[in-house]
């Protein structure tokens, strides 16, 4: 009886440490306090940021709505282009971290974490254009996006 309990212990924790090693593998290059985007739209003059749980809108002008609307429908914006050309390396991520006098920023950041800052919108059409991921800070997300989740919590 004791070498069964033995051996279910053993093979319990190799199951839990597998379970812990898939994990955090799948978390690296991802911030512990950034979600990714999944999904954005385009309503009027407002970019409107998915995650999970939580929908973030972020009001942007009518030229900045048309330009990310046009890039998610498949159409390239060639300044945005240009710019990919001229960086000094590859593009990894935007994120969307901070607002400053009301108004959210963000920065791409580069493979050799360089950081540029720039306009969400710009961002977004840089991501798509790039095919690299978008984030948003948890902090801001949760206190200026609205839960969609079931349970209606503010809890991510």
């Amino acid at each position: 009886m004791e070498l069964r309990t033995h051996f279910f212990l053993t093979l319990l924790l190799a199951s839990v440490f597998t379970g812990y090693t898939l994990y955090e593998v799948q978390s690296l290059g991802v911030q512990e306090d950034l979600r990714p985007i999944q999904d954005i739209d385009v309503v009027e003059s407002a970019l409107r940021l998915k995650t999970q749980c939580f929908e973030l809108e972020i009001t942007v002008s009518g030229s900045q709505a048309s330009n990310v609307r046009s890039v998610i429908n498949g159409d390239p914006s060639f300044e945005h282009g240009f710019a990919l050309q001229t960086l000094s390396a590859e593009p990894d991520k935007v994120v969307i971290d901070r607002i400053d006098s009301g108004i959210f920023q963000s920065d791409l950041v580069l493979e050799n974490d360089d950081r540029i800052n720039l306009r969400p919108s710009d961002g977004i059409v840089i991501a798509y254009q790039a095919d690299i991921p978008v984030y948003v800070n948890e902090d801001l997300i949760t206190e200026f996006g609205e839960p969609t989740c079931l349970d209606g919590s503010r809890r991510i």
